[in-house]
């Protein structure tokens, strides 16, 4: 019972861990990187692009770590179910 608990919690921080690191520091991250090195006196073009770079792959990277924590969740979720076949 405690691992079934153990896996939702993982989902539903996969969820919120997913947000935080697509939205927040991939997203924003992203689009402030990129104002940054703008407004720097010699422009940056390196801080640029990887900004930009940063910003288009913000659904890959929360998407990825959404999947990491459900996978993991789902593992734990499996191995407490007394349900399944001894075989």
């Amino acid at each position: 019972m405690i691992i079934k608990i153990i896996g939702v919690l993982l989902i539903c921080a996969g969820i919120i861990l997913g947000l935080y690191v697509g939205v927040w520091v991939c997203l924003v991250g992203g689009v402030v990187q990129v104002v940054n090195a703008a407004k720097a006196n010699p422009t940056d073009v390196t801080n640029i692009a990887l900004g930009v770079i940063r910003f288009f792959c913000a659904s890959l990277c929360g998407g990825a770590t959404f999947w990491l924590c459900a996978l993991l969740g789902s593992i734990f979720i499996i191995a407490g179910d007394d349900r399944r076949s001894r075989y």
